[in-house]
């Protein structure tokens, strides 16, 4: 939710300088003010999710090793896949 409002918010201030003809600067400010309200209310998520007991922090730490090394693990393993593939075709 917090990253569709943030899409959504950012959406409307990329009209506003294209039609309104918002100044720089603002738009810059508006940008910097929403990007950081997105920040902090993801870390405040984050805290309510993972630090409500005890080993939260122990559960955080696994969800964000998780949560980045699959996708490159994954990939990784698909590249040397495709890699094969086309040196034994070609």
């Amino acid at each position: 939710l917090v990253i569709l409002v943030k899409a959504l918010l950012l959406f409307v201030l990329t009209l506003l300088v294209v039609y309104f003809d918002l100044s720089h600067e603002a738009a810059v400010w508006a940008f910097l003010s929403i990007f950081a309200l997105g920040e902090i209310l993801m870390i405040f998520k984050t805290k309510q999710i993972f630090f409500s007991y005890r080993f939260g922090w122990l559960h955080l730490i696994l969800y964000f090793c998780t949560l980045e090394t699959t996708p490159l693990l994954l990939l990784w393993g698909a590249l040397i896949n495709f890699n094969e593939l086309m040196i034994v075709y070609i």
